[in-house]
């Protein structure tokens, strides 16, 4: 695509000093070529930045589960939850064919993160200081997103209400709701939620 741009770049400017040696041309045509070249730089300007936003890794790492390695990156999807204005990344593990989307909402006092796993909701949350698993927000099931109780590992679900404490940044909230979500999800529905990668998930 740059080789392309670059060609039809010089190509225009040679017209332009052609125009411009031999004093022909209206002022109409002009103006057509410089609209021209602002129009691919502008181009090559859009399709870079979305190429650099695609590709841009923001954590990645190891769950020490069947899934193997994560990364988590930011995301062009969008979630729809009313008045919330959120970021959403996508997370995607070495072992498994589909990605999982994290909106992440901001809050007065702490932050949200809706983690998008096929059609069940999962809710991270932190608040002073204490980062953990929790129920689904009121709104949020009002919205049709829900929580399937029964795909749920209850041992890990209370173990899982307080991960850690303390201040941290998000790519380590990010990089925790990774590591401990395939926990979260019991043995029967983990192919449901995480689909087959090679061999048949197996349990841990």
């Amino acid at each position: 695509m740059i080789f392309v741009f670059l060609l039809k770049l010089f190509l225009n400017i040679r017209q332009v000093e052609y125009i411009r040696n031999t004093k022909c041309g209206s002022r109409g045509v002009k103006r057509t070529i410089w609209i021209s070249l602002l129009s691919m730089l502008l181009s090559v300007c859009v399709s870079s930045a979305n190429a650099q936003h695609q590709g841009e890794l923001i954590v990645d790492g190891l769950t020490e589960t069947w899934l193997g390695g994560y990364a988590i990156s930011p995301s062009d999807e969008t979630i729809e939850l009313g008045e919330d204005i959120i970021a959403v990344h996508e997370l995607a593990y070495d072992n498994s064919k589909r990605t999982i989307l994290i909106g992440v909402v901001p809050r007065k006092n702490g932050v949200d993160y809706l983690v998008c796993c096929k059609k069940m909701r999962i809710q991270y949350t932190i608040r002073r200081e204490r980062f953990g698993v929790k129920t689904l927000r009121a709104e949020w099931r009002s919205r049709g997103y829900e929580l399937f109780e029964r795909m749920i590992d209850r041992k890990h679900w209370d173990a899982q209400k307080l991960i850690t404490s303390g201040i941290k940044d998000e790519k380590e909230y990010l990089g925790l709701i990774a590591c401990y979500l395939p926990h979260l999800i019991a043995n029967e529905y983990r192919e449901a939620c995480f689909g087959r990668h090679i061999d048949s998930i197996r349990k841990n």
